[in-house]
């Protein structure tokens, strides 16, 4: 399967966030490069202008909500997949043995 990495930008300068250390996530969704964040405190978005937002820098000890946004897509789909296929067969095997039982109880 191929890989969907997800890529954010900097909200203000437009850049791809090669590198992680010294940017951003904003708690309106919004990313800001190492460059940008040098240079001024934020009392809103530079991006969507949203009032009182909190900040979170981007490392390796992000909480899992947010670096299972920018998780790989493919990856996902595929453990949704795998997931789902997991509970259909289930359901099924289940049903197949409700079946008999429901017919039994059935006036005839």
């Amino acid at each position: 399967m191929s890989s969907i990495q997800f890529q954010p930008f900097c909200c203000k300068c437009f850049r791809r966030l090669e590198q992680r250390d010294g940017a951003l996530v904003f708690s309106c969704g919004d990313y800001l490069c190492h460059i940008c964040c040098s240079d001024s405190t934020f009392q809103s978005c530079p991006g969507c202008g949203k009032q009182n937002i909190k900040s979170l820098p981007l490392g390796n000890n992000l909480p899992e909500e947010v670096e299972r946004n920018m998780s790989d897509i493919a990856n996902t789909l595929q453990s949704l997949h795998q997931t789902l296929a997991f509970q259909i067969k289930y359901y099924k095997q289940t049903l197949a043995l409700m079946h008999p039982k429901m017919e039994d109880l059935s006036p005839r």
